[in-house]
C-alpha cells in the first residue's frame, strides 16, 4: 500500500490510549509486544506514543487553616505565607532540603530569592 492510500483508507482506525508521562516508552513496549504475541503485525500500521515534554514530580497541598494561623504567628500576609508555603513544596519536589545546615542555606536562600521577587515581605 502506498503511504497516500493509507491516509485514504476509509477502513483505517485510530485507538488512542492514554498514559502517565514518563511511562511512554513503556507502553509502547507493551503494546508492540501484545501485537507480536497475537501474532497481528500486519494490521498494525504503526505504534505512535508522542512523547512528554513535561513529567509529574509530585503534588503540593496547602492548609489553608495553617496558612491564616502561620501568616498571624509570623506576621505575614496571608498571599506571602501562602507563597512561601507553596514555594517551599516546590522546592521539596525538586529535590532541596534541610535536613542539614548547608542544605538548608542553599534551599532557603533559592526560596527568599524567588518569594522576593513576587511578594512584598
Amino acid at each position: 500500500m502506498e503511504d497516500n492510500e493509507l491516509l485514504t483508507d476509509s477502513s483505517a482506525r485510530w485507538y488512542v490510549v492514554y498514559t502517565y508521562s514518563g511511562y511512554e516508552n513503556k507502553v509502547k513496549a507493551t503494546l508492540e509486544k501484545i501485537v507480536e504475541n497475537k501474532g497481528i503485525q500486519d494490521k498494525i500500521q504503526e505504534i505512535i506514543i508522542p512523547m512528554e515534554e513535561e513529567i509529574e514530580i509530585g503534588d503540593i497541598f496547602v492548609n489553608i487553616d495553617a496558612v491564616k494561623t502561620q501568616a498571624e504567628e509570623y506576621g505575614h500576609s496571608f498571599e506571602r505565607e501562602f507563597s512561601f508555603l507553596f514555594t517551599h513544596g516546590v522546592l521539596h519536589l525538586l529535590g532541596y532540603d534541610h535536613m542539614v545546615k548547608e542544605e538548608e542555606e542553599v534551599m532557603f536562600a533559592l526560596q527568599d530569592k524567588v518569594l522576593d521577587g513576587i511578594i512584598e515581605r
